[in-house]
């Protein structure tokens, strides 16, 4: 176990135990006969009880972004992957009114890599992307390339960019200048990307920002990991 991964689970363990105390109490208020039909006192037990779920869910998160777990292998084309990762996101993508374009360098070579992550972390990658702009036109442009043995997966944005001052930060855990937002998306995709011996980076533009990916080509006979 990493020395992350270990603080993770203490850390959630101290916050989970507090938050079963205080559901167990809600519910039990909320059963009380001389508050169970007064609607105003049950919606506030509702409200705190929901961000209560929601401060676990967070924390289950956060552990599940740090874990170090057995990667299932396999050869997939890498085109295949990213296609279905924008099909996840397409509800957002029409609902934000967005136009995303793309440009693959259509290739039968296959990547060696665990195909449920490395898509989750490539949803995680457009649906920041998407979340970044907010005035109109709205516009994500994927590209996907081959060099020197890896895959370039480059994910653009005409959004506002990435304040220089926090350029630095977009990986760590929380980390978000967003409302509502868990700010771990990025550092997992981070994790998976580096548990697959790829990387991605930041890289600022005239306007807006532009993520490159990189994955490792798998080749017959060679395993990378």
């Amino acid at each position: 176990m990493s020395i992350s991964e270990h603080i993770a689970k203490g850390l959630g363990e101290e916050i989970r135990d507090p938050l079963s105390t205080i559901n167990l109490a809600l519910d039990e208020l909320a059963a009380d006969p001389a508050i169970i039909c007064n609607e105003t006192i049950q919606s506030y037990l509702e409200i705190i009880k929901s961000n209560c779920d929601r401060v676990n869910q967070l924390m289950q998160n956060f552990i599940s972004s740090t874990e170090t777990k057995t990667l299932n292998l396999q050869r997939h084309n890498i085109l295949t992957v990213i296609e279905e990762a924008i099909s996840d996101v397409e509800d957002l993508i029409v609902g934000h009114n967005i136009k995303l374009t793309r440009q693959f360098h259509q290739s039968e070579q296959k990547v060696l890599l665990d195909k449920p992550k490395i898509k989750n972390a490539l949803v995680s990658v457009i649906k920041n992307a998407a979340e970044a702009m907010q005035s109109y036109p709205k516009i994500i442009h994927i590209t996907c390339t081959a060099d020197k043995g890896m895959y370039e997966i480059a994910i653009e944005d005409n959004g506002m960019g990435v304040d220089p001052k926090n350029k630095e930060k977009i990986f760590e855990p929380f980390f978000t200048t967003k409302k509502r937002a868990s700010g771990l998306g990025l550092t997992h995709a981070q994790r998976v990307l580096t548990t697959h011996n790829g990387s991605i980076k930041l890289k600022q533009l005239a306007q807006g920002s532009l993520f490159l990916i990189r994955i490792p080509i798998y080749h017959e006979g060679t395993l990378w990991f």
